[in-house]
């Protein structure tokens, strides 16, 4: 039975849309920015595409650089075209078939005879590399073409590479901390709310792994309560390094949009003192709004400026230090990373990482932390930025803390890969200032 030609509004649907993904990709690969705040920004002006239209054009722009490594086989000199001509609509398609992605109009009209073939939502890494070489030939193909070619020489010798690649091809799952409220009674909420969620950690009780839904999770009433927040089961790893204590004055010096510093204040239990630093004003403005609608009232904001988050040095228990690095273990969750990140990067971060050591150093008082973490895979960012930075600072040693998961013996270093429990990668180190002389 032929199939009926598509209508004219799929067909200008189709080639719109196209157009879109193309926008996305040239500004990723030719400029060089986030596909997240790409796709954000162009939907936050663009008000005519409802919430399906954002949900595809998110999910085919995302598959495009999860697989681009394998379907840049559909482009010319494996080059982005100039415009989405029919084999960037064809790579499209394909992406999106490897991913698994439900049956849509426009694939047939992207993807033409691709998108006849049997979905491969649950496929092995195996089938899909064997569907890339029948369907868009060039050869065998190799799960070492998902990542840049300089990536698998960064990371460590211990990490089981073609694992490794071949959970970043998976899609992640949405990762939520309780806080501020027992966990049984919120995990009960959830699953009133029909959202099946899992704790697979026992260790870590207010860690709680969700299957993607399509619910929006920012109108739920924990949410909006400042009972559950959004951070992924890696970032809530850096809690067992920190060990804070309620009454403890902690700086975090990187805050961002504060994470890590809802983390801190959750363990303190609204007491003690955080001081949380960024150099990006907006950043903290996310952070002020976080905390007021958790009810945390021991966090203090501020811009950092020349450096120094307080005029007085070694005042603080306890110092984090989430440093601005790759982020090669957040690949899975943001793909595009994996094609605008150069070698070249990684040696001028490891320069700004042992700067910004060096004045954490300084913040730390006498028997206090400090915590560095990354969320990169490469050693020099991590095991050797440590080592570093011990040798420069004999004040400090590594001091054992717990494995989140385990229990066992860390050694005060920790690499936490996606394996775990389907979540991102990370790498911390405890350090403890020597105390003061009897």
């Amino acid at each position: 039975m032929m199939k009926s030609p598509p209508r004219p509004r799929e067909d200008s649907q189709a080639h719109g849309w196209a157009a879109v993904a193309h926008g996305m990709a040239r500004q990723v690969l030719v400029d060089g920015k986030p596909l997240d705040r790409c796709l954000s920004g162009f939907f936050r002006l663009e008000k005519k595409f409802g919430s399906k239209d954002r949900a595809f054009l998110s999910e085919a722009c995302f598959a495009f650089f999860r697989w681009y490594g394998w379907i840049r086989r559909c482009l010319p000199g494996c080059q982005l075209p100039e415009f989405p001509d029919e084999n960037f609509r064809r790579a499209m398609a394909a992406a999106l078939h490897l991913d698994g992605a439900a049956a849509h109009p426009v694939l047939t009209l992207w993807g033409g005879r691709l998108s006849s073939s049997a979905p491969l939502p649950d496929a092995s890494f195996a089938i899909k590399a064997r569907w890339v070489e029948g369907s868009l030939g060039g050869g065998p193909a190799s799960w070492k073409e998902l990542v840049p070619d300089w990536f698998l020489a960064e990371i460590p010798a211990e990490c089981p590479q073609e694992e490794l690649v071949k959970i970043l091809q998976q899609r992640p799952p949405i990762w939520l901390r309780i806080q501020r409220a027992d966990p049984a009674a919120v995990i009960a909420e959830l699953h009133a709310l029909g959202l099946q969620p899992e704790t697979p950690l026992p260790s870590l009780p207010k860690a709680v792994r969700l299957k993607r839904s399509k619910i929006n999770l920012y109108d739920l009433p924990p949410y909006r309560e400042g009972r559950l927040e959004v951070q992924d089961l890696a970032s809530q790893c850096i809690g067992a390094a920190c060990l804070a204590r309620p009454g403890q004055r902690w700086l975090d010096l990187c805050a961002g949009a504060g994470g890590k510093t809802l983390l801190l204040a959750d363990a303190l239990d609204n007491r003690g003192a955080i001081v949380a630093t960024d150099k990006r004003a907006w950043k903290l403005l996310d952070l002020k709004k976080r905390a007021r609608r958790a009810g945390f009232g021991n966090i203090q904001p501020r811009e950092l400026k020349g450096g120094k988050a307080s005029s007085n040095d070694a005042t603080f228990d306890g110092v984090l230090v989430d440093a601005p690095c790759s982020c090669t273990g957040t690949w899975r969750r943001n793909p595009d990373g994996r094609w605008t990140s150069k070698p070249g990067d990684i040696a001028e971060l490891v320069t700004l990482q042992a700067e910004i050591l060096g004045k954490a150093a300084k913040q730390v008082k006498p028997g206090g932390v400090l915590i560095y973490a990354t969320c990169s895979l490469a050693r020099a960012e991590n095991e050797e930025q440590i080592e570093h930075f011990l040798k420069l600072h004999p004040g400090f040693v590594l001091e054992d803390f717990p494995h989140p998961a385990s229990g066992a013996a860390t050694g005060g270093l920790l690499s936490i890969l996606p394996a775990l429990a389907d979540n991102d990668a990370m790498f911390v180190a405890r350090m403890k200032k020597a105390p003061p002389a009897k």
